[in-house]
């Protein structure tokens, strides 16, 4: 493992002159099956408060369902909800559908999949979300699935009429998306919030000090730092500085909140002051960055400040790199993010070559562990059914298990590098394993397993 990780290093971090990082599931990490129960209950409670769903959909969506009883076997990333049959569904690397569940309990069998889904799905991986299909990509929205699954046999059983009940279906996921919206969108609005400043110990984990002093570490080599999220300020300032701490400024160079990605990467939007150099980064103080308050910065006066709203990484570069001796070697940047749409697609599409991408993925720990165990992923205990995240687990394949020598890093291409070996590009591939072997310089299931292995030669700037 140590040489499999010098040779990612020697080949793909030599000369990386600044470092992003996204938050949520990245620099700081979740108890997943925590904030997976707070999600479903903000989730149901607005279905019932606020969409007039029969009361006592709480009661029977939210603790022991989605914890441990029918409900767990759904929470997972990587799956799709059809607006328009109420099936579940898990796409192999060429859009063909691999598995399908209707409701709770109805497995579809191959012959019913082929039958409602003769054709692979067409995907725009840039904007998969299209007006039938939802794509569960992050543990804030994969809470959605369970209840999909509870309410299709609730509509199942009480409406006969095809058309209706796709109609119901449909109504369903737009309604849990207001949803998300409701609790996410506005500081104090909602369950959520409120509850997570009220436990946030409860929710994430507190970062790990070998992780801080790798980011200080970093920073003393001269590689640039950045924090650049969708979350909101005042979320970003509560998780980061209880993660990290009061001064959890001091490990970046700059911090964007509500950066808008994936359209950050490929947009010219103006960067929003928030603060000025120096300030604090308490939401009391900072400058409001909506409405006619709001002040865009150009790129010459960029790194004046240190705390922005939206902007976009075009500028964001051209401002790092002013008054520097970087001369004319062509400034790389690295960023590390969990969405596979909006941190690693979106940055390798708009800057290719000159941007390398660290996809976290969370389950490659978990899957790890049973791929070195000689088993093939669909015999993992603890899959119920949909099979690894990376692997479309089709029993008709006829595939071998792949060997995998890392225990917490795969490279964009196991045929290239040593250490890994298996099926790759055979069809073996679940959809979104595809995107990482695409589009991911390295895949890691935590930024602390990217600490214990990845250093940065100091940069030209």
């Amino acid at each position: 493992n140590i040489a499999f990780s010098r040779r990612l290093h020697q080949l793909q971090m030599e000369g990386v002159d600044c470092i992003g990082f996204d938050m949520d599931h990245t620099i700081v990490r979740y108890n997943i099956p925590n904030l997976c129960d707070l999600v479903t209950n903000c989730i149901a409670s607005y279905l019932e408060d606020h969409a007039r769903y029969d009361k006592g959909l709480k009661d029977h969506v939210c603790g022991e369902y989605i914890m441990s009883g029918p409900g767990a076997q759904f929470l997972h990333k990587g799956l799709v909800l059809d607006k328009y049959t109420g099936n579940i569904i898990k796409m192999n690397e060429h859009h063909k559908i691999v598995k399908a569940r209707h409701g709770i309990h109805n497995h579809l069998s191959k012959d019913a999949m082929e039958a409602a889904y003769p054709e692979p799905i067409k995907v725009d991986i840039r904007h998969p979300y299209t007006p039938r299909y939802f794509f569960i990509v992050s543990y804030f929205e994969a809470p959605m699935t369970p209840i999909f699954a509870y309410m299709v046999d609730q509509i199942d059983r009480r409406q006969p009429d095809p058309k209706v009940r796709s109609e119901l279906y449909t109504k369903v996921i737009d309604d849990m998306l207001d949803s998300l919206s409701y609790h996410f969108a506005m500081w104090g609005r909602g369950n959520y919030f409120p509850e997570f400043c009220t436990n946030a110990g409860k929710y994430v984990h507190k970062a790990r000090p070998e992780t801080v002093e790798w980011l200080k570490t970093l920073r003393a080599r001269g590689v640039k730092l950045l924090l650049v999220t969708n979350s909101l300020l005042e979320y970003t300032h509560v998780l980061m500085e209880y993660c990290f701490g009061p001064d959890f400024r001091s490990l970046f160079n700059v911090v964007v909140v509500q950066a808008m990605k994936p359209a950050f990467f490929s947009t010219k939007n103006k960067f929003i002051s928030i603060s000025k150099k120096g300030a604090t980064f308490e939401p009391s103080a900072l400058r409001p960055y909506h409405g006619e308050y709001a002040e865009e910065v150009g790129v010459p006066d960029l790194v004046q400040s240190t705390v922005y709203a939206k902007g976009n990484m075009t500028d964001l570069i051209s401002a790092l790199t002013i008054g520097s001796a970087h001369g004319d070697k062509p400034f790389r940047f690295c960023y590390v993010g969990d969405s596979l749409t909006g941190d690693v697609v979106a940055p390798k599409l708009a800057f290719t070559s000159a941007c390398m991408t660290v996809a976290i993925v969370e389950e490659l720990e978990e899957e790890h562990a049973v791929l070195t165990q000689g088993m093939h992923p669909r015999h993992h205990a603890h899959n119920h059914g949909w099979g690894p995240f990376f692997f479309d687990a089709d029993p008709t394949a006829g595939t071998s298990a792949p060997s995998v020598a890392s225990t917490s890093v795969l490279p964009s291409s196991s045929q290239e590098v040593e250490g890994i070996s298996g099926p790759v590009g055979n069809g073996s591939l679940s959809m979104w394993g595809k995107v990482v072997t695409a589009h991911a310089d390295v895949c890691c299931g935590s930024v602390d397993d990217l600490a214990k292995w990845l250093v940065v030669d100091a940069p030209s700037i």
